[in-house]
């Protein structure tokens, strides 16, 4: 994915520039971004029927991907992009390995 000129060639860079975004509260930043990546999602898979699923497969990666940080950054993440973890919703931190497995 290029983003203004930059390229982003990992999830981790994708979530990267996500998070830059929302580490300074660039709320329209943060929208331009999630627009961009879902475009970008649209774009490069055929089986991605409209926008609008691309869009909450973007939602979902970054809900996902925070789920590896601590709790603040995923926090910012679901707050700033009104995301959540795919499986575990709002609180993956308040799930046991046992109930993750």
């Amino acid at each position: 994915m290029i983003y203004r000129g930059e390229e982003l060639n990992t999830i981790g860079d994708i979530f990267n520039k996500a998070l830059s975004f929302a580490k300074y509260h660039d709320k329209d930043g943060a929208i331009d971004f999630l627009k961009a990546y879902a475009s970008y999602i649209y774009n490069e898979n055929s089986d991605v029927k409209s926008f609008d699923e691309a869009l909450q497969m973007a939602k979902n990666n970054l809900g996902y991907f925070a789920g590896y940080y601590d709790k603040q950054t995923c926090d910012l993440i679901y707050e700033t992009y009104v995301t959540e973890h795919p499986i575990f919703g709002k609180n993956p931190f308040g799930v046991s390995p046992e109930d993750a497995f």
